[in-house]
């Protein structure tokens, strides 16, 4: 990858949580827990994503890094689901008729077809562009309201690690 990964959810924002990630592939390390979401039967727990990890640099970078960053002030509000793509993979879902787009329908059932409690899935990666691999997660946020991130970075202000939450 080498264009900014934004976290969000397309139908409710645009831009989103938007970061310019050092090109190439890096690992997606999720956060999450069990939630009963709004409307839905409270005994029924489902799998809700709330971090999201990149790193980008040696993991011992990462951990002399000073993790004690300013919390931002932007907060991009979310909706049932969230979306982790670049741009290459948001131009390859175009064109997106009002509302949902049809990849996170699809998606969505898929997350709610295998239930809740389900593990250890809980998201669903989906190819938008197999001749260049764009890809995008949707990740379930259920009640989760807004999402925020930390850029942790080094002393030359390089990016080690993105860290983004999802909040009520």
């Amino acid at each position: 990858m080498d264009s900014p990964v934004t976290w969000e959810t397309p139908w409710r924002t645009e831009g989103g949580f938007t970061h310019r990630l050092p090109a190439g592939s890096h690992p997606v390390y999720v956060g999450w827990c069990t939630d009963a979401p709004l409307g839905e039967d409270s005994g029924a727990l489902w799998p809700t994503v709330t971090l999201v990890v990149i790193p980008v640099a040696d993991p011992s970078r990462i951990a002399e890094a000073d993790w004690n960053v300013p919390r931002y002030h932007d907060v991009h509000f979310i909706e049932d689901y969230a979306v982790l793509w670049g741009e290459e993979a948001m131009r390859a879902s175009l064109p997106h008729v009002d509302g949902m787009p049809s990849f996170v329908r699809d998606a969505c059932e898929d997350i709610r077809a295998r239930g809740p409690r389900h593990r250890p899935v809980a998201w669903a990666n989906v190819m938008l562009d197999r001749e260049t691999g764009a890809n995008a997660f949707v990740f379930p946020v259920h009640n989760a309201e807004y999402v925020t991130g930390y850029e942790i970075v080094d002393d030359k202000g390089d990016l080690l690690c993105l860290v983004m939450a999802a909040c009520e």
